[in-house]
């Protein structure tokens, strides 16, 4: 088995049960992952001793780098449980682009989960939409043109920007308004 480095070296930031961790020593790696408490933890433990790990630990893959130099992004607590146990478990590799890319695929993962409260839904949604306007506000502010010809660097045109939180509500099977409540929960 695969020694992964843990993502959760740094201080979280707790939002219910969810956890907000940076990552290891590149740059911040959001993730959100869920920390189990006494009763899921308890049961966790007696189905990975009785039927032993059934899903994969997934890592981020980066390239360039072995499977145990990539954060993990799912699985963290399957991983901690078997290392202890000795109990055998698969890898997989998550093949993102960027840090922003895996973010946005942890924050949507935690969503789909069955186990997850209401609280922490909320908050993924919350952070999903404050990603989301953050990447925006990141890819018009960046941007910049040469005007042809004159070689001067002009800032572009600013399109009407899209309603992120209908596009982000559209994508989860919910309403911008729900999107709107949640981020207001959050604060």
């Amino acid at each position: 088995a695969h020694l992964l480095r843990p993502s959760w070296v740094c201080k979280p930031i707790s939002c219910g049960r969810a956890v907000i961790v940076p990552g290891g020593p590149e740059p911040p790696l959001a993730a959100v992952v869920g920390h189990e408490t006494g009763g899921v933890a308890g049961g966790a433990l007696k189905t990975l001793q009785a039927d032993g790990c059934l899903d994969a630990v997934r890592y981020w893959a980066i390239d360039g780098k072995q499977p145990n130099e990539c954060p993990v992004v799912d699985g963290h607590n399957r991983y901690r449980l078997c290392r202890n146990l000795g109990i055998s478990y698969r890898i997989e590799p998550l093949c993102l682009p960027d840090r922003r890319q895996v973010v946005r695929w942890i924050l949507r993962n935690q969503i789909g989960r069955r186990n997850a409260t209401t609280v922490e839904v909320n908050c993924c949604r919350a952070l999903l939409y404050q990603e989301e306007m953050e990447a925006q506000r990141e890819g018009t502010s960046a941007a910049e043109v040469v005007s042809a010809g004159t070689g001067k660097k002009q800032p572009p045109s600013k399109p009407k920007p899209p309603n992120v939180a209908k596009q982000v509500a559209e994508s989860l099977g919910v309403t911008d308004a729900r999107i709107y409540k949640d981020v207001k929960i959050k604060q």
